[in-house]
């Protein structure tokens, strides 16, 4: 078990996680759904507070997530 050094352990500024950065600036979470219906709209609208990113694969661009 490790023992703690007198003046304490050193605090992080953050507690945040961190998100990987990854070549060609993606950076995760990223969601990736097939076909652009209601469903993926609402689990789009539901990944918005959480901080989700979503790439939608749709037939066409008037599909009701696209």
């Amino acid at each position: 078990m490790p023992v703690c050094p007198a003046g304490g352990w050193p605090r992080t500024a953050s507690r945040a996680p961190r998100r990987a950065r990854y070549p060609g600036g993606v950076t995760f979470p990223v969601v990736g759904m097939v076909g652009g219906g209601q469903l993926a709209r609402m689990t789009h609208e539901a990944g918005i507070p959480l901080g989700l990113k979503f790439k939608l694969l749709s037939d066409t661009p008037q599909d009701s997530a696209a």
